[in-house]
């Protein structure tokens, strides 16, 4: 058991174990001793243990094969790897820049929106398609069969007539965006 110290008004006092008080007085420091420091043990020299510090280059050129005719043979070839591939990285940019000078980024570009308004077309041909034969249905036209009331027949053919006008000159228009589509594709 240790001993236990009370505060009490600014002043304290520490009873030790047995119950008996021990003044502050009783508590100053006397003289310090002095405890030697023991001399570390000695190393055991054990066979084919270095006791001296290594450094990490140390560990990795004792570690580190020296290097043979395969290896040799292996860097030769990674060299030759590598400068071939600078020679085609060369190439790629004459190409690239080949390419840039002859306007197929452009020509590209001009495809991709000519291909963009081919589909476009496209649905919009289909949507006529759908709208007219709803228009004929809506004026008595079953399954695209024509009514025998005379006034029916009139608007009915009228609405086909008008629904051909508008589908051929959709494809036309069509027609038109993929002659020119095929005359900036290379022959």
């Amino acid at each position: 058991m240790a001993d236990t110290t009370y505060n009490f008004m600014n002043e304290s006092a520490t009873v030790n174990p047995q119950g008996q008080v021990i003044s502050l007085n009783q508590l100053k420091p006397e003289t310090p001793i002095t405890v030697p420091t023991p001399p570390p043990p000695p190393v055991p020299s054990i066979a084919g243990v270095d006791t001296t510090q290594k450094s990490l280059s140390d560990y990795i050129a004792s570690l580190t094969p020296p290097t043979t005719q395969a290896d040799n043979a292996q860097q030769t070839l990674l060299n030759s790897i590598a400068e071939l591939s600078n020679q085609g990285a060369g190439k790629q940019q004459a190409l690239a820049q080949e390419q840039i000078n002859q306007g197929v980024p452009t020509l590209t570009k001009d495809l991709q929106d000519l291909n963009n308004q081919i589909l476009t077309g496209s649905a919009e041909y289909k949507q006529l398609q759908a709208e007219g034969q709803q228009q004929f249905e809506s004026a008595g036209g079953v399954g695209g069969a024509v009514v025998s009331n005379p006034v029916l027949q009139a608007q009915q053919a009228g609405l086909q007539r008008s629904n051909a006008a508008k589908l051929s000159a959709k494809a036309a228009d069509l027609g038109l965006i993929r002659v020119v589509k095929n005359l900036l594709l290379p022959a």
